[in-house]
């Protein structure tokens, strides 16, 4: 069977493969430390350097992740016909929930064998797993906000089958505001004067 590309996406991986490869690259010039673990130390030539480090790294670089994410969602939902929520699940967490629990464990414990960690440290790492990752492996950050975005995808499917895209509209204006409400004194007048946008 022929495999339909879709061009843009693959389009969209190259620009996030590459946004990764800029926020480790900048990374030595904040994240580094004297133990050498997360490379070796650079120093900004100038003060007017910081700007573009924070710039490439904590704007252009920190979509990468994501568009990954919206590289997923767009090729998963809505559901192919005929599958099934449970056979999503089991299809989605078979890849992803096996390797990153190996390697959350290997972070929480492994460090222990070259005394970088006390063992208090990693039974607090390992009593905290559900929640968040090691306190060795804050790169595996994203695999949290990916399993939320799998447990989702099956339950807005039928929805999404259905609506028209001034629906999709609306409720991503909805939620954006409910989610930013909380931080703005105006939230709710912004979202009033902000309705004819979102409709």
């Amino acid at each position: 069977m022929k495999e339909n590309r879709i061009v843009f996406v693959d389009y969209l991986r190259v620009v996030a493969c590459f946004l990764v490869m800029l926020v480790h690259a900048s990374e030595n010039f904040y994240a580094a430390d004297a133990s050498g673990l997360a490379g070796n130390v650079s120093m900004l030539v100038n003060e007017q350097n910081r700007f573009w480090v924070a710039f490439y790294d904590g704007t252009l670089g920190r979509i990468s992740v994501p568009l990954f994410m919206l590289a997923s969602a767009f090729l998963l939902v809505p559901l192919k016909p005929g599958v099934r929520m449970v056979d999503f699940y089991k299809r989605r967490f078979k890849r992803v929930l096996t390797p990153m629990i190996v390697f959350m464990l290997l972070y929480t414990f492994l460090p222990l064998l070259w005394g970088q960690m006390t063992w208090e440290q990693s039974w607090t790492d390992f009593t905290m797993l559900p929640f968040t990752f090691p306190s060795m492996a804050g790169h595996l950050w994203f695999m949290y906000p990916l399993i939320s975005l799998y447990l989702i995808m099956p339950v807005v499917s039928p929805w999404l089958e259905r609506a028209s895209a001034r629906d999709e509209r609306l409720f991503l204006c909805i939620s954006s505001h409910a989610s930013s409400n909380s931080r703005h004194p105006d939230g709710l007048q912004v979202c009033r004067s902000s309705h004819s946008v979102c409709t």
